[in-house]
Parts: structure tokens; C-alpha cells; sequence
């Protein structure tokens, strides 16, 4: 169960309805509840760092987000992200 609840669909701005069905993942799921511009800007930087834009090679980008996940103590975010970590050639432990 999500600690911040999701948004019904049919209580959408309709950018925000129109961000939601593009990317229909738990975290934006949760960002659509706030306003549209806040949803719009995070979605411009999650594109820019997980989608190439940054000079940030791709097993650091995983080992920073895997390093706030553990310190934040998100299981959810680290069981995400173990598996792209993975996937960019990082091994276990």
C-alpha cells in the first residue's frame, strides 16, 4: 500500500491525466497528485537523468540512486533499482 495514495484517474487535471498515460509507473502514479507543473518538471528531469540527457554514466546514475534508497531506507526504490543496476553490467553487493 502506497503511503501517499494514488490519484483516480477521472480527478485529473488533463495534463496531468495526459502525463499519467504516458508513463503509468508508481511513482508518477503519486506526483499527479500535485500540481500539474510540479508533475511536468519532475518529469522533464527524470527523462534527462534516466534517459541519456546527463553526462552522468549509466552504472554511477544506478549506484547514486541505489545509495539514497538504502539510506533512506526504501526497500521499494532499491528493489527497483537493483534490477536496472543490473542491467547496466553492475554486479551483486
Amino acid at each position: 500500500m502506497p503511503r501517499i495514495p494514488y490519484a483516480h484517474l477521472e480527478d485529473l487535471a488533463p495534463e496531468s491525466r495526459a502525463l499519467l498515460e504516458a508513463a503509468p509507473i508508481n511513482v508518477i502514479r503519486m506526483l499527479v497528485n500535485a500540481s500539474p507543473a510540479v508533475a511536468q518538471q519532475f518529469m522533464r528531469f527524470s527523462q534527462t537523468f534516466f534517459q541519456g540527457g546527463s553526462r552522468l554514466p549509466a552504472d554511477l546514475r544506478e549506484i547514486a540512486v541505489l545509495r539514497a534508497g538504502y539510506l533512506a531506507d526504501c526497500d521499494y526504490e532499491t528493489w527497483q533499482h537493483e534490477s536496472i543496476a543490473r542491467g547496466v553490467g553492475l554486479g551483486e553487493g
